[in-house]
């Protein structure tokens, strides 16, 4: 076991080192979620990759994809409520800008979709709740990262997201058939790795 992370943390360091041309990034990201965000109150731990596919000197185009969770768990006094976990999905375009001058700096911009699955579970009117929707929408993500080194940054994110609920599910013995759109915003700060 300890040979295999050894291997594998030796790879990444060449990778780092030795890459020309650093097209890829992971990072990991902290949600500073609005009242309006992913799951409420509690906040999201995301996880995104990044690749880079055309450079023009000073703006590269890619493709990227995060992933995330977080849970919202909401009581009354007398026992009633829910608890929700929420997992989501967003593949996205993306365009990073290098700016003469301050090259550390990239703004970005992508467009993209996102996929949220609600796990729900609770009491709501003397009743045992649960379902599990899948609804997805419209994802618009503003960025702005720093490079500390020439392969670590930190970075701080926000994403407009338009979900259409449209899944269905079962509530008090009858299928409800939701058709609303629900506008949610999120900000992240996080930090990645360029390789």
């Amino acid at each position: 076991m300890n040979v295999k992370l050894l291997f594998g943390l030796l790879f990444l360091v060449s990778l780092t080192t030795f890459a020309q041309d650093k097209k890829w990034s992971v990072e990991a990201n902290y949600g500073v979620i609005p009242n309006d965000g992913f799951g409420g109150d509690d906040n999201i731990l995301d996880f995104g990759l990044k690749y880079r596919f055309a450079d023009f000197n000073f703006i590269q185009l890619g493709f990227g994809v995060n992933g995330g969770f977080s849970k919202d768990d909401i009581r009354s006094i007398n026992g009633e409520g829910r608890t929700t976990e929420s997992f989501y999905i967003q593949p996205r375009i993306f365009t990073e800008f290098i700016i003469p001058g301050i090259e550390k700096l990239r703004p970005s911009i992508g467009l993209g979709y996102s996929i949220v699955n609600d796990d729900v579970e609770g009491r709501l009117d003397n009743e045992n709740i649960m379902w599990n929707v899948t609804n997805g929408g419209f994802n618009l993500n503003l960025g702005l990262s720093y490079d500390i080194t020439k392969s670590i940054f930190v970075q701080a994110q926000y994403d407009f997201i338009k979900v259409n609920y449209r899944d269905e599910l079962i509530f008090q013995g009858a299928t409800v058939k939701p058709d609303f759109n629900e506008k949610l915003n999120n900000i992240r700060l996080g930090v990645g790795l360029r390789f």
